[in-house]
């Protein structure tokens, strides 16, 4: 993405972002269908996905 439209850029990192997040959310939730608890392990996951420490992802963040 050129450096002339930094929002741009910024959004399209947050949407990849979000569809991670959503990919995340709909593999555990399948796991969980089948009597998989879940929740300990999405938390975990999303918290690797977003130890990133830039701008796009800080909003992303999990806080304990």
């Amino acid at each position: 993405m050129s450096n002339d439209h930094p929002e741009i850029s910024r959004l399209l990192d947050y949407i990849q972002n979000i569809e991670k997040r959503v990919a995340v959310l709909e593999e555990e939730f399948l796991r969980w269908d089948f009597g998989y608890d879940a929740i300990e392990t999405i938390k975990k996951r999303l918290d690797e996905l977003y130890v990133d420490n830039s701008k796009t992802c800080s909003e992303l963040k999990l806080n304990s």
